[in-house]
């Protein structure tokens, strides 16, 4: 598993690194000030890449080694995260034009969590949908009661997933459509670290998806029992 890791992530870092470097090469022999604004340009989105794929990579391997005690527990109210993701992702929404419907719950309690990382798990899956739903397309996110547990559910009318991509988009560095994940800056760890957030904070993520029609992307957050609570 470790040396596929690293053979992924190598390929991740060689693709920008040999934009840089071309760009870095052309940029010191052109005198055209037009041109050497659009290297420079070329030149901080990949550098922007590679900050991110490092960020990702640390905070898989931070959760990795965390276990739910050493969580920073406090009360957090799921829709306010969602309120602050959804700012957060505002410019991306509107520069796709797309429409966004929430359906929050306001009868939701707060429950123990990590707030940092609850609010980054929201924030993958909701940027996940952004990024593969077309212009002027649609995103619901909705919150619910269910059982002992709250419910978020983030539905898109994006590309959709195939049916044996499905059952792998959890898994790291896993990409169902590569060179679109590519476009977006995608690495293929945003899943799987929402994924990692649940399992820490013992709720789980489902996926649901037709292809041509759109994904359902459900987060299933446990209501504090006498154990859990202890912990918190």
């Amino acid at each position: 598993m470790l040396n596929n890791f690293i053979r992924d992530i190598s390929h991740e870092f060689r693709t920008p690194l040999a934009v840089i470097d071309s760009s870095a090469y052309i940029l010191r022999r052109t005198e055209d000030a037009e041109k050497r604004d659009l290297l420079v340009e070329r030149l901080t989105t990949q550098v922007n890449r590679l900050v991110r794929i490092l960020e990702e990579i640390l905070t898989m391997t931070e959760l990795d080694m965390q276990t739910t005690e050493a969580l920073s527990l406090s009360s957090v109210a799921v829709n306010e995260l969602i309120g602050d993701v959804m700012i957060e992702l505002a410019p991306l929404v509107d520069g796709k034009r797309l429409r966004i419907t929430e359906n929050l719950d306001l009868s939701l309690t707060a429950i123990p969590g990590d707030p940092e990382r609850l609010r980054r798990a929201i924030f993958n899956v909701v940027q996940n949908a952004v990024n593969y739903t077309p212009d002027g397309g649609s995103i619901s996110v909705q919150t619910r009661n269910i059982d002992s547990a709250q419910l978020i559910e983030v539905k898109d009318t994006g590309i959709g997933i195939e049916a044996d991509d499905l059952i792998h988009i959890f898994e790291r560095l896993y990409r169902a459509d590569k060179a679109r994940a590519i476009e977006d800056n995608g690495v293929g760890l945003g899943l799987s670290i929402a994924k990692q957030i649940l399992v820490l904070h013992r709720g789980k993520i489902q996926a649901e998806s037709i292809p041509g029609q759109g994904s359902l992307f459900r987060l299933i957050l446990p209501v504090a029992g006498d154990e859990y609570a202890r912990s918190a």
